[in-house]
């Protein structure tokens, strides 16, 4: 592992305050912050089944859900970040399907053992899935790690470090206008391939266990 992914593995850990991270990223030539252009997060954990997220019109946040069980939004404990949870009978939530409208500058913060998220448009995406599928385009910010699945993600990196980590399954990725970002990586049987789009600025550090990834064009 090389010193960046160092820094940040450290801040993810809280061994770092963020202050002091971006003085080493600084230190290391990095840019400063793989979060730029993202305003707020919204955190959606719990055992959901499948989570869809559209555009809002205004700034509100709003969620509601299909099947087994209730969606509730809540304020969180850190910088009132939001949290989408749910109650029901916790052997059914599974089956449980959800609806999110999500203003443009907002990313979301996945902390799931299962489930699949779909998002027409979305800022940033990062956290934890353990199995599942993720569909997702819009995407400035990515650290997200996912056990088993498949993912399927429009990039629009420009700044900074981002880390996507599959063990398990098959990533496309595809570059959207305006986007600039180096992809590199390893893979368990193989290499990740390095590409780069637009002028480069941005790193795309991929780590895939087993299976194949494909990046467009």
């Amino acid at each position: 592992m090389d010193e960046v992914l160092r820094v940040l593995r450290m801040l993810k850990e809280g061994r770092l305050s963020r202050e002091e991270a971006e003085r080493l990223l600084a230190a290391l030539g990095v840019e400063a912050s793989s979060e730029e252009g993202v305003r707020r997060w919204l955190r959606i954990e719990g055992g959901m089944g499948r989570i869809e997220i559209r555009p809002a019109a205004g700034d509100e946040v709003s969620a509601s859900g299909f099947g087994a069980g209730e969606v509730f939004l809540e304020a969180g404990a850190e910088g009132g970040l939001l949290e989408l949870k749910t109650r029901g009978p916790k052997l059914l939530r599974g089956a449980l399907r959800v609806e999110v409208k999500l203003p443009r500058d907002y990313g979301v913060e996945l902390a799931l053992g299962q489930g699949a998220l779909r998002a027409e448009s979305l800022a940033g995406l990062k956290g934890e899935l353990g199995t599942g599928k993720v569909e997702a385009a819009g995407i400035r910010a990515l650290d997200l790690e996912l056990g088993m699945g498949s993912a399927r993600l429009g990039l629009l990196l420009q700044e900074g470090e981002h880390r996507l980590e599959l063990g398990m399954g098959d990533v496309e990725l595809y570059a959207l206008p305006g986007a600039s970002f180096r992809i590199e990586g390893e893979a368990g049987l193989g290499s990740v391939a390095r590409r780069v789009f637009g002028e480069g600025r941005a790193r795309l550090r991929v780590e895939l266990g087993m299976g194949r990834i494909r990046v467009e064009p």
